[in-house]
Formats: structure tokens, sequence, C-alpha cells
């Protein structure tokens, strides 16, 4: 920013320190609580993990409600629509106890696994076997 006080607003020409706050403000408040905590999304729901994965299951996940348990996704159906939602397709997994490795169960139907905010992806943890 220049001394002056002055900076590039956008196309448009030059604009103020309060022309910036004006605009930013707005992006920051969508990305927070009713409180104004900032809010904790991942960068990509658990379709997109898949396909940074190779299309291939296999991949670690934790929900942020879960508490001490994680999940390893075991399949994910057929991919027929667009990103970032792939058409819904399902997705299963294993769930295990985070801390133990012990199984919790073997088939589950993950829900709503194209949200953004509750799911997390982990690495393998160091129970699991490797593959």
């Amino acid at each position: 920013m220049p001394l002056d006080g002055q900076y590039q607003l956008d196309a448009h020409g030059p604009g103020n320190i309060t022309d910036l706050v004006l605009r930013v403000l707005p992006a920051i408040y969508a990305t927070c609580d009713i409180e104004g905590q900032p809010m904790d999304f991942s960068p990509e729901n658990i379709f997109q993990m898949f396909v940074s994965n190779g299309s291939k299951p296999g991949f670690w996940i934790v929900r942020t409600t879960w508490g001490n348990t994680c999940a390893k996704v075991t399949s994910v159906g057929e991919l027929t629509g667009p990103p970032p939602y792939y058409g819904n397709p399902k997705v299963f997994a294993e769930i295990y106890n985070r801390a133990t490795g012990e199984m919790i169960d073997r088939n589950t139907k993950i829900p709503v696994p194209g949200t953004y905010k509750t799911w997390r992806l982990i690495d393998a943890p160091e129970w699991a076997p490797s593959e």
C-alpha cells in the first residue's frame, strides 16, 4: 500500500482503507459462526477425497462430531455427475476406535459425504495395517 493510504481496489481504480474493509468484512463474516469464530471447513468433501486418492477407496477420515472414532472408506459408488458431488453416490466405511484400533462396524453407510463441514481426511492411524 502506498504511504498516502491509497491502494488499487480493483479495475475501477484506487480506493482507501475504508473501502477495502467494507469489501473484505462480508467475506470474513461469511466464514464465521454466529459468535464470529472462524468455521472449520474441509477443502474437500468425501467424493473429492476419493478422486484425489486416484478414485480408489482405502483412505481414512474422521467426522468432527464422532469423538474417538475414525473410518477407512471401503467403497464409493459410481461417480455419475459433475464435481463436487459426482451424483452423490453411496459411501461405505469401516468404523474404528481411534485410540485402540478396535473395529466398531464393518459396513457403515457414511451420511452426507458431500459436506465440507464435518469430514476430515487423516493419515492412516499407527495401528492400521499398511497396504
